[in-house]
């Protein structure tokens, strides 16, 4: 199936005194439609950064270098800030720990839905209201018809997460983008918004890059997983092939952080976030419990190491076939 986003060699930076740090370094990756991928990796990895620069959201002192973003054929960063804002809610949507800010505050939660329908559908407006009520119930919020007034102030967090759910139902979104849905909402809420965000990608054909610390989160959700270290994609690869056994020495890492967390017994230690990344060779190498000296002078490419699945570490096939210990 053709990739519904192609990303190609994209780089992002930000300016500080001493000159531009990368955020993002190149990065390439693709979403088919259909597809649930699950982006992970510690704070600061980029995950975020590389969400909003799909939609064009970046603020200064951000800026994006280098590279496409391709979206159904169209390079989204040749789109000016119009055909960017009829894209946004649209084709393509975006939820955040704080949905809130992507709802109009000064309009009602029942009008933005209905507007979202009548702007892309030949509906009346009393099919549209009834086309909301409808929508709103599906996104298991009670009581739709009294909801219709009511504005995003006067909703919880999850139930904004429902409104927005409901507006890319409405517009039958073709990418919804995910950055940490569970952040604020207990464990049943949670639960159910990401149940209601698979069936919509199910049900729909709606891909679903879903960006989560919870490596729980992403191997019941998602069917493949993107692992993020210092702005690179370091391992990409099918979920179940993932978890069965990582390739990369950084997603092993995340994994046993994973399983300390959780209090399993013979859990190792957490990932040590203190050690910078390497400015020469592989960035991971001074947390790299492999590395040799090849590793201080090569930067190592995103290859294939087996089928489905590619890592960035010169030792990843070794690693597959159980020859070193990480």
């Amino acid at each position: 199936m053709a990739p519904i986003l192609e990303l190609r060699e994209l780089s992002v930076s930000y300016e500080t005194q001493g000159g531009a740090r990368a955020v993002l370094s190149k990065l390439s990756l693709d979403v088919s439609a259909g597809e649930a991928l699950g982006i992970v990796g510690e704070s600061g990895s980029g995950k975020t950064v590389l969400v909003r620069s799909i939609l064009g959201l970046l603020d200064p002192p951000f800026r994006t270098d280098h590279g496409t973003v391709v979206f159904e054929g169209r390079d989204l960063r040749q789109l000016d800030e119009q055909s960017f804002r009829q894209l946004r809610g649209g084709s393509i949507a975006l939820t955040t720990p704080e949905p809130r800010k992507h709802l109009n505050p000064l309009i009602s939660i029942g009008r933005q839905i209905v507007n979202v329908l009548r702007a892309h559908q030949t509906l009346a407006e009393q099919a549209a209201r009834t086309r909301t009520i409808e929508l709103l119930r599906a996104v298991g919020i009670p009581d739709p018809e009294r909801r219709l007034a009511a504005y995003p102030h006067e909703l919880s967090g999850g139930m904004c997460q429902r409104v927005i759910i409901a507006m890319a139902l409405a517009h039958q979104t073709k990418l919804l983008l995910v950055d940490e849905p569970t952040a604020g909402l207990d464990v049943t809420i949670s639960r159910q918004i990401l149940d209601l965000m698979h069936e919509l990608a199910v049900s729909h054909g709606t891909a679903l890059m879903l960006v989560s610390r919870d490596l729980g989160v992403v191997a019941h959700y998602c069917r493949r997983v993107a692992v993020m270290y210092d702005g690179r994609i370091v391992e990409d690869a099918p979920v179940e092939a993932f978890f069965a056994g990582p390739a990369h020495p950084y997603s092993r890492q995340l994994l046993r952080a994973a399983a300390a967390s959780r209090g399993k017994r013979g859990a190792e230690k957490r990932v040590d976030a203190l050690a910078e990344p390497a400015r020469t060779g592989c960035p991971f190498r001074p947390r790299c419990p492999v590395a040799v000296a090849a590793c201080a002078t090569a930067v190592p490419a995103l290859q294939q190491v087996a089928a489905g699945r590619r890592a960035r570490c010169l030792r990843a096939e070794a690693l597959l076939r159980q020859e070193l210990a990480a």
